[in-house]
């Protein structure tokens, strides 16, 4: 080895080890507990992500270190509810965390760091997400409701066959958001698969975003550089997961674009094709087809990742089975039901359904990862010490949502009563819920979702008996920033009128 190569690995390693000395003595931080690999490295976040369970691992690291734990030398993760209202106000900036990658170089409003920013993006396109105007495309959720059922019925009502549920919701909802966003399904329920593996395509590019969201100082200047990152970045067509996804968008776009003020469609892209910036300009095709991108991928798994849930703390569990069933065929017989689909209001008049809608989102939620944003100016103490402006702080739903002093000593328990012991217990809850994320930068599609998957869930279990095949292990789930299912067998049977 040279002398000139010695001298730089020498003086690297020797800024390397003063670097981990003052991270894990020196540092604001040092002061708070955990792993010791966490003090000094980033990598430990990847590391974490890389487990594809980090929110059972944040439950069990809060029980041995406490309710703030240091995940990162600049990073703070706790489990007090409290802490939630405070970090997560109006006016805080999400950190590098939410770094454009798999979804490509343009930042949708969710990946939009500034406060600031994010507001004027989400002010263009949020009348989009209003329930007023989805009840325009409810008829579309109604025929790919018809279609999927139909199915179910064909295919395994009827030759007493065991299906995936886990398959044909992905299917479905990425099926019913495609009709609502370009006016046509992809075909996946049609055709009963994963039409030109798209969705396993997007599944695929997971690690690169735990990657770009672990470790931002290493791979946003690759990402972002001149001629390197063109390369790294997905692009339509590259051959990559998203690339095909990308693909696949911008066929659906194109001939939209040729004439894109006609609102002649009636769903998703007339209003994106037509939204405004303050200064009355509109939004441009690059932006346009950002917000379909994220509309394609990103809502489909989150929604789907509620309805297995769903269905399997229901069915697990004989009492709530029962009682769901007679709820429903109580509000059958009075007529309240709409014949064919109910609609989303009906939904809405079925106290315990709604339990077990509100608590499946508390158990479950779709994306049980910490989702962190930055200490505002002045910092903020967290269990007595003191946290510096700039610090990245986070909390994961999944723990928030088990926390005993305010979801009761049964809060690791699936039991719908809980929303149902009036209104000012339920109230307090749901100042604490993080499963559509909080306060101002809550999920835009949370009305989608829930049109969606309150329509699906009753319809199913208006129609349907369902018995899970293998009940002390109900499916196969990994958490790659949201959870996927994989392997939920179920048989399905007519449903028969309790006495």
């Amino acid at each position: 080895m040279g002398l000139a190569l010695r001298t730089v690995v020498i003086g690297w390693l020797t800024y390397y080890i003063l670097s981990c000395i003052h991270c894990r003595y020196f540092h604001p931080l040092s002061k708070f507990p955990g792993p010791f690999w966490a003090s000094i490295s980033n990598f430990w976040k990847l590391y974490i992500l890389s487990t594809k369970e980090s929110h059972t691992r944040g439950i069990e690291y809060h029980k041995k270190y406490g309710p703030a734990i240091r995940v990162a030398p600049n990073f703070l993760v706790f489990s007090d509810p409290k802490l939630v209202p405070v970090v997560y106000h109006r006016n805080a900036d999400k950190s590098d965390f939410y770094s454009p990658g798999v979804l490509g170089r343009l930042r949708p409003p969710f990946q939009t760091q500034d406060h600031k920013e994010h507001a004027a993006k989400r002010k263009r396109v949020a009348a989009s997400f209003q329930i007023s105007n989805l009840r325009k495309m409810e008829s579309d959720v109604n025929n790919m409701i018809e279609k999927l059922l139909s199915q179910f019925n064909e295919r395994y009502v009827r030759t007493e066959e065991p299906l995936d549920l886990s398959e044909w919701v992905k299917w479905f909802v990425y099926d019913t958001i495609s009709a609502m966003a370009f006016g046509k399904s992809v075909g996946f329920v049609e055709q009963g698969k994963d039409v030109q593996e798209l969705i396993q395509n997007f599944h695929d590019m997971a690690p690169l975003a735990g990657l770009v969201a672990a470790l931002p100082n290493w791979v946003n200047p690759l990402m972002n550089a001149p001629i390197l990152g063109d390369y790294l970045m997905p692009g339509p067509g590259d051959g990559t997961g998203t690339g095909k996804i990308m693909k696949y968008r911008d066929d659906m776009l194109r001939e939209r674009f040729q004439n894109r003020h006609a609102m002649a469609h009636g769903d998703f892209l007339d209003n994106l094709m037509n939204a405004k910036n303050a200064d009355g300009s509109y939004m441009t095709e690059a932006e346009i087809k950002a917000e379909a991108f994220v509309l394609m991928v990103a809502g489909p798994d989150t929604t789907a990742a509620f309805i297995g849930p769903f269905v399997n703390y229901v069915i697990q569990n004989p009492v709530i089975h029962a009682r769901l069933r007679q709820e429903i065929q109580e509000f059958e017989a009075d007529g309240t039901l709409s014949k064919g689909v109910v609609t989303f209001e009906e939904t809405q008049k079925l106290p315990y359904f709604m339990a077990c809608v509100q608590e499946t989102l508390r158990f479950c939620p779709s994306t049980p990862v910490v989702l962190p944003r930055l200490v505002s100016k002045g910092g903020l103490e967290v269990n007595g010490k003191y946290v510096p402006e700039g610090t990245e702080i986070a909390a994961n739903p999944y723990v928030i949502h088990r926390d005993k002093n305010i979801f009761g000593e049964d809060a690791f328990e699936f039991n719908p009563d809980r929303w149902l012991e009036g209104e000012e217990r339920t109230r307090n809850m749901n100042k604490y819920i993080m499963s559509w994320g909080y306060g101002a930068r809550q999920c835009l599609g949370k009305n989608v979702a829930q049109l969606i998957t309150q329509k699906l869930c009753l319809e199913m279990f208006r129609r349907f008996d369902f018995q899970s095949r293998t009940p002390e292990k109900p499916w196969r789930a990994e958490n790659l920033a949201l959870m996927i299912y994989w392997d939920q067998w179920v048989r399905l049977t007519p449903a028969k009128e309790l006495k």
